[in-house]
């Protein structure tokens, strides 16, 4: 995930231009030093040339800005699609347990952790490494004293804060899953604008929502308790040390030993190499926020969905020969066997929590199982995205994205004129087109779209290529007799050459199935 040609360029680039700017930042009071007269006084001409420099300075600045923010909308973009790419790839159990809200805000924080770091943390800490480096020579030429003690500095910051950032660590993860799944829980609230508006009041809404409030602001502020005490100690402990060494160069210079120049280069070096002393040390806080957003992509990466080998043709026959159907350790439904053909229109009943749902997820792919076979193919041994150009899953949840009407319709699909115009003369959308135009805005959610005209999009996806095999799950479970029949009816006409299973309560719905698959949860949990 972290860029491959373009990037190791881009930073090649940052480093020259950082290099560049370290030197010309040291360069002014190397001149200083250089140019001194005997007297310990330097000349108009000197300080002219060490002010043009110090203007100088400033170029390479500007440059790394321009160039790193420049690179940084298309590194920003690759890894968010990269990283949502493994996150669409997770497994349904993984998915739903987790939550996609918070998985996607975690993508997010663990994007911005890696381009801070790549694009800007990691280029500091070279500088900073080469400013320090320079700053202790020029340090050791004008009084070695004063070089041992801001030595000193160094291994004090480093072991520091190397203990301080490994806490760090291990509490960003916290902070990260906190943090997530507490705005996950406000989405949840607040994600519900008819139920909103309703209410006469928000106030015990809000009093509801303080836990999730408090648990996001709460890791925030225990890791910053945590990190400020501990940074506030090192720092105590690094002015002790500006202290000791500014004591040391004036008692030097009250005893005729250090020059004026000499006066002024430390005062020039010295904010320098604290400066980046300190940017070592919040870099490689930084690092440490990396680790925990590293370790999260590594985590969605492990989750990926068992993938198979098998590429599925045109289906002719599903099998079933389930002993069980069961969720971890609860038994759903036992003795599930029967096959299938194209042509069928399978009506799967059963009593609520006999697990319906739970068999049309598995013939989707969504959980791995044995004893579903497809053209006497083992389920588990397929490619899923091979299965899933053969399989369509419908529930009653429609998805409904922020954009036109023909946005969604083509959702997950290229937008071709050709698939346009069938969509514009599809007869099971007329009735949407009467208050709807195909180019019109949908809002937030689907909240100017009834239950039918959900629905009707849904069916309408997937009518330009119809599946060998399509599963309806409660899709007509919360509109009205007239869109039941109208979608019914058109799905039966298209998908006549498929397998196409209907999970519902509803006796119109029911009432179109050639053959009845009931589950038995007898013996179930």
């Amino acid at each position: 995930m972290r860029g491959g040609k373009s990037y190791k360029r881009f930073f090649a680039s940052m480093l020259l231009l950082s290099v560049i700017g370290a030197a010309s930042a040291l360069l002014a009071p190397v001149l200083l030093s250089l140019s001194s007269r005997s007297d310990g006084g330097i000349s108009t001409g000197a300080l002219l040339i060490v002010l043009a420099v110090m203007l100088f300075a400033m170029i390479p600045g500007v440059a790394v800005v321009l160039l790193r923010e420049r690179f940084a909308l298309r590194f920003n973009c690759e890894n968010t699609t990269n990283c949502l790419r493994s996150l669409l790839r997770c497994n349904y159990d993984y998915l739903t347990e987790k939550g996609c809200a918070n998985l996607v805000e975690r993508c997010s924080m663990a994007v911005g952790d890696l381009y801070a770091y790549m694009t800007d943390g990691a280029i500091k800490i070279i500088r900073a490494v080469i400013i320090i480096s320079a700053v202790l020579l020029l340090f050791l030429i004008l009084n070695p004293v004063l070089a041992v003690v801001m030595a000193a500095v160094l291994p004090l910051n480093y072991f520091g804060y190397r203990l301080l950032n490994r806490k760090l660590a291990e509490r960003s993860v916290t902070l990260q899953t906190e943090c997530a799944a507490g705005f996950q829980t406000i989405l949840s609230y607040i994600g519900q604008t008819d139920y909103l508006k309703q209410c006469a009041t928000h106030e015990e809404m809000l009093t509801q929502m303080q836990p999730a409030i408090r648990r996001i602001y709460k890791s925030t502020a225990d890791i910053n308790v945590f990190a400020g005490s501990a940074s506030l100690v090192l720092s105590s402990l690094n002015d002790i040390c500006r202290t000791l060494v500014m004591i040391l160069l004036v008692r030097n210079y009250l005893n005729g030993t250090a020059s004026v120049a000499a006066m002024i280069v430390v005062t020039i070096l010295f904010p320098v190499y604290f400066q980046q002393v300190s940017v070592l040390t919040n870099t490689h806080l930084d690092k440490q926020k990396l680790k925990a957003s590293e370790s999260f992509l590594r985590e969605i990466e492990e989750e990926k969905e068992t993938e198979g080998t098998e590429v599925l043709e045109r289906v002719t026959q599903m099998s079933f020969d389930l002993d069980t159907l069961r969720i971890g350790d609860s038994v759903l439904a036992e003795n599930i066997r029967d096959s299938f053909v194209p042509g069928d229109i399978v009506h799967i009943a059963g009593k609520s929590g006999a697990g319906k749902s739970t068999l049309a997820k598995l013939l989707a792919g969504f959980r791995g199982t044995e004893g579903i076979s497809l053209n006497s193919t083992e389920i588990g041994a397929l490619r899923k995205d091979s299965l899933r150009s053969r399989v369509t899953y419908l529930s009653q949840q429609v998805p409904v994205v922020t954009g036109t009407l023909m946005d969604n319709l083509f959702l997950n699909r290229r937008r071709e004129s050709e698939t346009e115009q069938f969509f514009r003369n599809e007869p099971l959308l007329q009735p949407l087109y009467r208050t709807h135009s195909p180019d019109g805005e949908i809002t937030e959610g689907g909240a100017n779209l009834s239950g039918g005209e959900k629905q009707r999009i849904a069916i309408a996806r997937i009518l330009p290529e119809p599946a060998d095999v399509l599963i309806l799950d409660e899709v007509t479970s919360n509109i009205d007799a007239e869109s039941t029949a109208d979608i019914l009816n058109r799905v039966t006409d298209v998908f006549q050459n498929s397998i196409i299973f209907i999970i519902t309560h509803d006796p119109l719905a029911a009432s179109y199935a050639t053959k009845t698959l009931t589950l038995d949860q007898s013996n179930g949990a």
